[in-house]
């Protein structure tokens, strides 16, 4: 979705219309909360986590249970193309 499409809509209007293996591919975190500005530190937390995640996974550092991101599908990299 490009910036045009998106326009000044709020971030729950057009991230609900995005496929979740596309939120996937970005590293962008599952939510139960709708998206809003001002969750947007709490949108950014959970990233951090997912993405130091995703990078211990491939440096093979194990994950803890602590550790492990919650609220997201994404355990693993995406495959490359």
């Amino acid at each position: 979705m490009t910036n045009k499409m998106i326009s000044s809509e709020p971030p729950a209007a057009y991230m609900a219309g995005i496929a979740p293996e596309r939120l996937d591919e970005q590293w962008i975190p599952e939510v139960s909360e709708p998206r809003s500005l001002d969750r947007f530190p709490d949108f950014l937390a959970a990233r951090r986590r997912l993405l130091a995640h995703v990078l211990n996974r491939i440096l093979g550092f194990r994950s803890t249970p602590d550790r492990t991101p919650t609220g997201t599908s994404m355990s693993h990299p995406p495959a490359r193309r």
